[in-house]
């Protein structure tokens, strides 16, 4: 074989397309591709976030027109999907003048702007150039070649735009699939349930293909894949496995840890592969605590989340505060709102912990008196709910919190505090934030 360079990043990367170390879901795969080809209406395909969605949708739809939600409005969408299509949303008139050059006698020349044959000299032509009307809105442009076409266009993030915003978006889209286009909505799960409410009839016109949480076998695939490209070896097969419980259900966050440890962990950074290149057998770490917390830092944007939501809302007095044992054993003094990030770091892999959970880990973790009550924890769930959805380090007090709105947010939150009757559950709604609850230590 030719000599080859594999990095260990490229092998296991941390976002996009994983090109080595891409994992079959061949039950979804298929939903996909059916919908591609006799499909009608959209295809509402939705879980928890890193859970490839993404990657899943655009390698079966390779030919698919792809746009991002995450924007401030809707024609911003649309003007996007117009240049994804080479499309024209404006029409121009104008002059212009095509001069020929003097050749040799007898020459005759092709003149470009003009379309037709002169004589040696100079001759002055005049042609015309016509694009489309400035009166042509780019929905009705995509909206006419997704239709025509029978095309298929995939909106990703589209619960990260504005809920008026959405709703533009929704009646085009109502508008192409009863043409006979096809659109494909990717969403996070917890925000899966506003989507037809957005546009009236439009319910019945969403078929919904649910992306889970990776089995451990699955993301154990992931990690053999790429130790096979790069001539590893995890002999017993028991580092991929711990790794694999401890991804959380995430294809991403095991891409990570995969790279770590192989990089970090047995210094390995790249291999350079030939026909007599040796396997090497990797290590286990000295240390699994310490090797996954390594792996955190705070430029994590989960990890800046972690110590927003242990700071709580801004106070104008002192909070109470209670006896604890550290992670060291040492007594120390914590805030509710420290103690309920501890609680659910303690919870994890229990990504969905009830008020009642996360209230009996915070009693248990406090030495003596004072405790709080299940309402006192209700409450700061509560807040921590509304600091999720706020831009990150917007430092609000609890008035300001009280003003915001609910159901809204510009960015995925990390947790999501619902009160449904007598149920009141926590979501941990991104798996990296969830192991960083568990593994992150200043």
């Amino acid at each position: 074989m030719p000599r080859e360079v594999v990095s260990v990043d490229e092998v296991f990367p941390v976002a996009g397309d994983p090109r080595y170390t891409y994992k079959r879901r061949v039950a979804l795969e298929d939903e996909v591709k059916q919908y591609a080809a006799h499909g009608s209406g959209v295809l509402l395909v939705h879980g928890p976030t890193k859970t490839g969605k993404s990657v899943l949708v655009q390698r079966q739809l390779k030919e698919a027109v792809y746009v991002r939600g995450d924007l401030a409005t809707a024609a911003e969408l649309w003007e996007a999907a117009t240049t994804k299509l080479n499309l024209f949303t404006t029409r121009s008139r104008e002059d212009s003048t095509a001069t020929s050059a003097k050749l040799t006698l007898g020459a005759r020349i092709k003149l470009a702007v003009a379309g037709f044959k002169g004589e040696v000299g100079y001759e002055a032509t005049k042609g015309e150039k016509a694009g489309r009307s400035a009166s042509d809105n780019p929905q009705v442009l995509v909206a006419d070649r997704l239709i025509q076409t029978r095309g298929v266009l995939i909106i990703d993030d589209l619960h990260l735009m504005p809920r008026d915003e959405q709703r533009k978006v929704m009646t085009t889209v109502k508008g192409i699939t009863d043409g006979g286009g096809r659109v494909v909505v990717v969403m996070a799960g917890y925000r899966v349930q506003y989507l037809a409410t957005l546009v009236p009839n439009l319910g019945g016109r969403i078929a919904q293909l649910e992306v889970e949480l990776w089995s451990v076998d699955d993301l154990v695939a992931i990690a053999k894949l790429g130790f096979d490209k790069l001539a590893v070896t995890d002999p017993e097969g028991t580092l991929a496995r711990e790794l694999a419980e401890n991804s959380l259900g995430s294809p991403q966050l095991m891409q990570r840890l995969c790279a770590s440890l192989v990089r970090d962990a047995n210094g390995i950074r790249s291999r350079t592969m030939t026909k007599h290149t040796q396997p090497v057998e990797l290590k286990a770490p000295d240390d699994w605590a310490t090797f996954y917390g390594h792996t955190l830092s705070k430029v994590l944007l989960e990890v800046q989340w972690l110590l927003e939501l242990r700071r709580g809302p801004v106070e104008r007095r002192p909070r109470n505060t209670h006896s604890t044992r550290g992670h060291d054993g040492r007594v120390e003094q914590q805030d509710g709102y420290e103690l309920i990030i501890r609680a659910l770091g303690t919870l994890v892999p229990n990504v969905n912990p009830t008020r009642d959970q996360i209230h009996a880990e915070v009693t248990r973790s406090i030495i003596g008196h004072p405790r709080p009550t299940p309402q006192t924890t209700g409450s700061k769930l509560k807040y921590l709910s509304r600091i999720a959805s706020a831009p990150l380090h917007a430092a609000l007090d609890e008035e300001g919190l009280d003003r915001m709105g609910g159901d809204e947010a510009d960015h995925d939150p990390v947790l999501e505090y619902q009160e449904v009757g007598a149920n009141a559950v926590l979501r941990i709604t991104d798996p990296l934030f969830a192991f960083t609850l568990k593994w992150w230590r200043d």
